[in-house]
């Protein structure tokens, strides 16, 4: 189910870009083997989240929003 977000750049080298909805979301980014490696909560319309202490490969964003216990999932490129 999509949430209506937007995230940008991707490939990213530094910052990601997150654009949500209103309320309250949950971020969770897992390596390719399905390690949860970044979990925050956010409930300003935009976010950054830095990339630049992760190596390079393929991530998993899972961003869920809390009111509505819907997610949408996203592979981030990271270069």
């Amino acid at each position: 189910q999509s949430l209506g977000i937007q995230l940008f750049p991707n490939p990213v080298s530094d910052y990601c870009n997150i654009r949500l909805g209103n309320g309250t979301y949950e971020l969770t980014l897992y390596n390719m083997i399905g390690k949860e490696i970044y979990r925050a909560n956010v409930s300003q319309s935009q976010y950054k989240l830095d990339m630049r202490k992760f190596e390079k490969g393929i991530y998993l964003l899972r961003i869920k929003n809390i009111q509505t216990n819907s997610s949408q999932n996203f592979k981030v490129n990271k270069m």
